[in-house]
């Protein structure tokens, strides 16, 4: 078995969703930047995560 790209991806979007559902955004945006082409669910993961908890 191998672990390619895609469950980077997977494992990425994940944790993006995990980190931005508590709270730390930061945390979500380190996981963002390493996604090397991160598709359309990681980028409005990390906006809602930014939209919701920016004004704290």
């Amino acid at each position: 078995m191998t672990c390619g790209l895609d469950t980077h991806l997977f494992v990425g979007t994940t944790m993006i969703s995990m980190y931005a559902e508590c709270g730390f955004v930061e945390f979500a945006w380190k996981v963002f930047v390493e996604i090397p082409q991160p598709n359309v669910v990681a980028r409005n993961l990390i906006l809602i995560g930014y939209s919701i908890f920016s004004r704290e």
